[in-house]
């Protein structure tokens, strides 16, 4: 009986630790950096100008904001060589 009890008690803390590690990992993918926001924020403007100026005919501006869309998004930003 001593034993069952162990091995339950093992099981719970097993489960505590698991919740535990997903609760962190979900806090670390739910907080944005500025960066990626602030790309995120330019890349939404430039679809919206290129979509918005595409509807008014005005082609050659669309092209340049959707182009400058799909660069914004595709970019990868410069990191520091030091820490």
């Amino acid at each position: 009986m001593h034993k069952l009890a162990d091995c339950q008690s093992f099981r719970k803390g097993l489960q505590l630790n698991r919740l535990h590690d997903l609760s962190i990992q979900l806090d670390k993918e739910l907080t944005m950096n500025t960066h990626t926001l602030y790309r995120d924020l330019t890349t939404g403007l430039f679809f919206i100008a290129g979509i918005s100026e595409l509807f008014s005919g005005q082609f050659i501006l669309a092209t340049m904001f959707l182009g400058l869309a799909s660069l914004a998004s595709n970019l990868q930003s410069v990191k520091p060589v030091r820490h």
